[in-house]
């Protein structure tokens, strides 16, 4: 059995190649051509922080009902590890090959997603070539040092010192907790965080800890509006490059804190480093960004 498969990157810096997140896509006719334990270890085989698995319906014979102006699809996303419940950059990345791959020039100008665990998801294609994804919004909340004795230790082992914190907030809806550098220490301070991953993982926090965001304030007005770095040890992954999920989360969060009304530049600090547009809108997130597909060719099952 052959199935169709590429690498994409996803959320480009300027049009770059290597820049952004590295996403697997393989294209199924329908989601159960091949088992949950075939797509765990064709994720595993990849090698990336997230590979998706697109098909036109969830079983044979039962594809997606059309809509006029949409193309109807269903997702999915594992890691080298387990399938997540959410995957910003692999669905930018799915995208991007239906629209080359799929559709007709003139065609569908969206994409509805079909997703096992957080319903319907948007993706709109942009003239430009970018991918608009509409996803729920992640809101956090301060976290309660006093209540969560775990927390000193995270912040020394991530960020190592808690004199470098602004605060720290968390996101009850992804498990994801938010540290926010203190402005002084700019994209640079972000940079020279050095998190003991080891030590992170030893810590017993009780399941209430998945992933964290270390965040801090963009320095100029022609800057991003705030860069960010995203720990996911829990999941395989030390550092993922650029994670959209991420920003569900701290698009609300920037939003409140800057008193802006509008797009967010934001920029992902990591070594191949992402760049992202990003809008409140209620209580869903629009995250646009570039994408580029790097390699495509069949795979073999």
């Amino acid at each position: 059995m052959t199935l169709p498969i590429f690498v994409v990157d996803a959320f480009i810096v300027e049009g770059k190649a290597f820049t952004g997140n590295a996403a697997g896509v393989v294209l199924l006719e329908f989601d159960d051509d091949i088992s949950d334990e075939k797509k765990q270890q064709i994720a595993e085989e990849m090698n990336l922080s997230e590979t998706a698995f697109v098909s036109f319906g969830w079983t044979k014979g039962n594809k997606l009902a059309a809509v006029e102006g949409t193309a109807q699809r269903t997702l999915r996303w594992f890691t080298p590890t387990n399938e997540v419940p959410l995957c910003g950059h692999a669905t930018v990345a799915s995208a991007k090959v239906i629209a080359n791959v799929q559709l007709q020039e003139g065609g569908e100008k969206s994409i509805s997603f079909d997703s096992k665990f957080r319903g319907k998801l948007g993706a709109d294609l942009q003239s430009d070539g970018s991918v608009s994804l509409n996803f729920p919004s992640n809101p956090t909340h301060v976290l309660n040092q006093d209540e969560n004795p775990w927390l000193p230790s995270v912040i020394q082992h991530c960020v190592g010192s808690k004199d470098l914190v602004d605060g720290v907030h968390y996101s009850p809806g992804t498990k994801i907790l938010l540290i926010r550098l203190k402005d002084e220490l700019t994209a640079e301070g972000l940079r020279s965080v050095r998190p003991n991953f080891q030590a992170l993982l030893d810590i017993d926090t009780g399941n209430f800890l998945r992933d964290i965001i270390v965040t801090v304030k963009g320095g100029s007005t022609d800057s991003p509006d705030f860069f960010s770095r995203f720990f996911a040890p829990w999941d395989g992954i030390n550092e993922d490059p650029v994670t959209g999920l991420a920003h569900t989360v701290l698009t609300p969060f920037w939003t409140k804190e800057l008193g802006k009304v509008g797009p967010l530049k934001a920029r992902q600090h990591s070594t191949r480093g992402g760049d992202l547009e990003c809008t409140l809108l209620g209580d869903r997130v629009k995250i646009t960004g570039q994408a580029r597909i790097g390699l495509k060719g069949q795979l073999f099952i």
